[in-house]
């Protein structure tokens, strides 16, 4: 999915974990100090979001910790200072489409592809 030259991407293989680790245990105020195995972790068990810029480089994450049924909550959800202004962290995690759930392609539930986010996303827009 690409807007603004800006591409969101579900693609596990794509996400840059040293940047993604840099920014949560350096940056955020919720992750700082976040050993790097334990990130590594909540990756591997969440359904995650990359936003690239133009040049393929990852710019913003969002992690969905979903039972891929029901249930989504969001986390971890950033994009780099230089990126931000422009509503890309909204458009993060919809970006997901149809995923496997029970088996079948459909779309996640409400919880996150209708979610309205915005104010109670903090300084991050």
């Amino acid at each position: 999915m690409s807007r603004d030259g800006y591409e969101i991407s579900n693609d596990d293989a794509r996400l840059d974990r040293a940047l993604i680790h840099r920014f949560l245990h350096d940056d955020s105020y919720w992750a700082r100090g976040i050993p790097r195995e334990i990130m590594d972790r909540a990756i591997d068990n969440s359904l995650c979001f990359g936003l690239y810029a133009g040049d393929g480089r990852q710019v913003g994450f969002a992690r969905a910790i979903t039972d891929r049924a029901a249930i989504a909550y969001l986390a971890d959800v950033f994009v780099l200072e230089q990126h931000r202004g422009r509503g890309r962290a909204v458009r993060i995690p919809p970006a997901g489409g149809p995923r496997a759930v029970d088996g079948d392609r459909r779309p996640l539930p409400d919880g996150i592809n209708h979610l309205d986010w915005r104010a109670h996303a903090g300084p991050y827009p």
